[in-house]
């Protein structure tokens, strides 16, 4: 009788263990709303997705709340662009615990990167030539023209040769390698052997471990070292990065909880196929507008830009710093929207009309309004096509007689 009775509370215990397993939600934290909206989108309806920025405010400035920091604490995952963009991660990192996922989207998503423009002044030649020159420092491997990114990544892609040959303690079956040693450590070989074997338990070791918690401080630090403040960090609206935003989400998510790697990677490519017919939507509707200049408040579009070959002349403030907007930059802005005949100037709903009505005050050019984080559209899962759409539609508008 007591055997059944054991039996039958462990029976209790197992199934109340898997309906616990199978019912747990992921919380998942996410910065600004393109990207809450395409990881709400990817995520299982099991997820819990939250958005930290709501209101319409630049994530440079926001301020977050503690029961946002208790969210972030209590995460399973969060996603960002950049500590740069988003620039209270940068303190919010340094407190969650060891076990919440940090997960950069500029760091490890394999985006094609642009630098910012550096004046408030652009020439046309700078949109149709800059990927043979500073910007093209910033792209992928698979982007490069083999100058100098070739060259600064070839450890990664050499045919074994003399770099190869330079490494030959990682890669090699210690043949040749033990031979090229052997004048120093004759008289240790099975010693160096032994420590051989042990050192590469430890090195896998520390891979595999590594691979687990590559979003720590360390790992977060040598990122850092990729890429700088000059780097333009609206990488999501070119619908190319986006795609790649779609898979690099996947993959953190099947990290996260194996158990649904179908659902994940269903709906990525679901979002894939709906991302294609975006960008051959917008292609269409904005085709004939490449001649036609603007200005824009900041240089958050150049990624849209190229995407759709759109020409912009200028910015009115640098980076989306209003205080470096000088009056030497207003008459630079007012001499280039009269020399290219700019046919309308861009405001943003998170920055004071301000400027733009002193530009715009004498100028025979019209003003219109471009949000590229999508501030005042409902937020869900169909957000990020809307505010792609929505920005076509008012380009079109405003370049449009």
């Amino acid at each position: 009788m007591k055997i059944k009775n054991l039996i039958f509370v462990l029976t209790l215990l197992i199934f109340s263990t898997s309906s616990i397993s199978a019912s747990e939600k992921i919380s998942i934290i996410t910065s600004v709303k393109p990207l809450h909206s395409i990881v709400s989108a990817i995520a299982a309806n099991s997820d819990q997705v939250e958005l930290l920025v709501t209101t319409n405010q630049s994530p440079h400035d926001y301020q977050l709340k503690p029961s946002q920091i208790k969210a972030m604490q209590d995460a399973s995952i969060i996603f960002y662009f950049d500590d740069n963009f988003e620039t209270f991660m940068s303190s919010a990192i340094d407190i969650l615990p060891h076990k919440v996922r940090k997960s950069s989207i500029i760091e490890n998503a394999n985006l094609n990167l642009l630098k910012y423009r550096e004046s408030g002044a652009w020439d046309k030649h700078l949109h149709e030539h800059d990927d043979e020159h500073d910007d093209h420092d910033a792209h992928k491997d698979e982007h490069d023209d083999e100058h100098d990114d070739h060259d600064a990544h070839k450890d990664e892609h050499d045919d074994e040769h003399d770099d190869h040959d330079a490494h030959k303690d990682e890669h090699d079956d210690e043949h040749d390698d033990h031979d090229a040693h052997k004048d120093e450590h004759d008289d240790e070989h099975d010693d160096h052997d032994a420590h051989k074997d042990e050192h590469d338990d430890e090195h896998d070791d520390h891979d595999a471990h590594k691979d687990e918690h590559d979003d720590e401080h360390d790992d977060h630090d040598a990122h850092k070292d990729e890429h700088d403040d000059d780097i333009n960090l609206h990488v999501w609206l070119d619908p190319e990065n986006a795609k790649n935003i779609v898979n690099y989400i996947v993959k953190e998510l099947t990290f996260i909880n194996p158990k649904n790697h179908e659902i994940y990677e269903d709906n990525g490519k679901r979002y894939i196929e709906k991302l294609n017919n975006l960008d051959a939507e917008l292609k269409i509707s904005l085709s004939g507008l490449q001649d036609k200049p603007f200005i824009v408040f900041h240089d958050a579009y150049q990624y849209f830009e190229r995407a759709f070959n759109l020409n912009a002349v200028g910015s009115i403030s640098f980076r989306d710093d209003i205080q470096s907007v000088s009056p030497n930059r207003i008459k630079e802005i007012k001499d280039k929207i009269k020399t290219t005949n700019a046919e309308c100037v861009f405001r943003e709903p998170q920055f004071s009309d301000r400027l733009i009505n002193t530009i715009a005050e004498k100028a025979d050019i019209k003003v219109g309004t471009l949000d590229p984080l999508g501030a005042s559209l409902q937020n869900d899962k169909e957000l990020y096509f809307t505010l792609m759409r929505e920005l076509a539609d008012n380009f079109k508008k405003c370049l449009t007689h």
